[in-house]
């Protein structure tokens, strides 16, 4: 049987895979650095850093940071309930309930609860990514990594 070739895309996302499974477990600044020259790699033509920058910021603005450590678990519609069990956007839950739907949601009180979060909120992002690879992803990848460092009792980076 053989083996297809691996092209550039197969490549850079295999190494996605690989750095998340290191950096889960010791989330680092140069871990940071690294997860940005991956991107880098798959995004050639653009000036990323300066991307991921502007990208956090409208984010931060319009929807807000993780910094309220919500946990959305329900939203209740004209339609139906539907669960989600997934660290959102501080500003997410208003934003929904300003539509008239319902929501349910709770605040991580417990900080190894929060870091379990971030990591499957990495993971959703890197998906992301990988089905729409674009500056807005990427930064919101390195959004989760620097509050996975901040977390791990390392120097917060901005």
């Amino acid at each position: 049987m053989s083996r297809k070739p691996e092209t550039q895309e197969t490549a850079i996302f295999a190494r996605l895979d690989l750095f998340k499974k290191t950096f889960i477990e010791n989330p680092t600044p140069a871990g940071r650095e690294e997860l940005i020259s991956i991107l880098q790699e798959y995004l050639p033509n653009i000036s990323l850093r300066t991307e991921i920058d502007k990208k956090r910021k409208e984010k931060t603005d319009t929807k807000g940071a993780f910094d309220n450590k919500f946990i959305l678990k329900e939203v209740t519609t004209p339609d139906g309930i539907y669960s989600y069990h997934k660290l959102v956007r501080d500003l997410i839950p208003s934003q929904i309930q300003s539509t008239g739907k319902q929501v349910d949601f709770h605040t991580c009180e417990d900080a190894e609860e929060y870091v379990e979060y971030l990591k499957i909120k990495l993971g959703e992002e890197m998906r992301e990514f990988t089905q729409n690879p674009c500056p807005e992803e990427a930064a919101d990848i390195v959004e989760v990594a620097v509050y996975l460092i901040a977390n791990n009792n390392r120097t917060q980076i901005t």
